[in-house]
C-alpha cells in the first residue's frame, strides 16, 4: 500500500488543512444534476472497483 493509499484509508489528520477540507466538503452541500444513465453506470463501475479490492484482500486474508 502506497502512501496515498495509507492516508485515504487510515487517515493522517497530519496533513490536513482545516481549510482545504472545508472547501472540500462544502462541495457536498452543491447540487448537481448528473444525467441518470452516467450516474448508473458510475455507480456500478465504482462497485466493481470496491468489490474487486475487497475480494482480492479477502483472498489475500485467507492464504
Amino acid at each position: 500500500m502506497d502512501t496515498w493509499e495509507r492516508r485515504v484509508l487510515w487517515g493522517d489528520e497530519s496533513e490536513v488543512d482545516p481549510e482545504e477540507l472545508r472547501d472540500f466538503l462544502a462541495a457536498d452541500l452543491l447540487e448537481v444534476k448528473a444525467d441518470p444513465v452516467f450516474r448508473e453506470r458510475l455507480k456500478q463501475k465504482l462497485w466493481q472497483l470496491v468489490y474487486s479490492r475487497y475480494a482480492a484482500r479477502s483472498r489475500t486474508d485467507r492464504d
